[in-house]
């Protein structure tokens, strides 16, 4: 009787176990930071400020709105499934749409990618840790010269990415996000180079915000602001305004 006891309290001691147990929950590795749907649209507004030394206009102001708008996708030679991202610019929203350009964008299990004027970039990596830091311009030469106004320009030098935040609220205009992770690519500066790069993506949205600051000056001068004592480079804002 004592045995039978015995094996009748350890089966019932199973069973409540077993009861308890949950289904392990994977993971939340932050996907929905960089959503990539076939058929979605963005509309961002797009203000640069573009330094020209040898120009009439030194520093020239340009506005314009950018709609980014996935088309089709693809597999290349590795079988990573790239989104084909059609970009058409106006310079107010009662102007047509011009055709621009064709971007792309990709994730696999740790990285985000992003190719822009045939450059690949990692955007973001998953999942997002604080401490995290990572090359995005790993395929592209960091002596790289892009031109600006005619000038060749250093743009990549000095770039290092990492999380300034994660998961925390973010408001853009009037618009508020609850959820997002802030990304800086960029943050070296000295005398005469100024490399400032970050986004903000939101959860289940993407990418809200670009900010680069991309700055050469020989005005050694530490006292001047970068917007003044600029000689060439730019300085570009790009915010998301609506989803289509």
């Amino acid at each position: 009787m004592g045995k039978f006891l015995s094996i009748s309290l350890l089966l019932l001691a199973l069973s409540a176990f077993q009861a308890c147990t949950k289904p392990a929950v994977a993971p939340d590795l932050g996907y929905d930071y960089f959503p990539l749907e076939i058929g979605s649209s963005r509309i961002y507004q797009v203000d640069s400020v573009i330094y020209d030394p040898n120009g009439q206009i030194r520093i020239d102001t340009v506005s314009f709105q950018l709609k980014e708008s996935i088309a089709d996708s693809y597999q290349d030679d590795t079988g990573l499934n790239w989104f084909r991202i059609e970009r058409f610019e106006r310079e107010t929203d009662q102007d047509p749409w011009q055709f621009h350009s064709i971007s792309a964008a990709s994730r696999d299990e740790t990285r985000a990618f992003r190719k822009e004027n045939n450059l690949q970039f990692i955007s973001f990596v998953f999942p997002q840790d604080i401490f995290a830091k990572w090359e995005s311009t790993v395929f592209i030469d960091p002596l790289q010269e892009v031109v600006v106004a005619g000038e060749p320009l250093e743009m990549f030098k000095y770039w290092e990415s990492g999380f300034r935040s994660i998961d925390a609220p973010y408001t853009l205009g009037t618009q508020t996000y609850p959820s997002t992770c802030e990304v800086f690519h960029a943050e070296f500066e000295n005398l005469i180079e100024l490399r400032r790069v970050r986004e903000v993506y939101a959860k289940d949205t993407g990418l809200i915000y670009r900010e680069l600051y991309i700055l050469d000056t020989q005005i050694i001068d530490g006292t001047i602001p970068w917007e003044i004592k600029g000689e060439k480079g730019f300085i570009l804002r790009q915010s998301l305004i609506a989803i289509e």
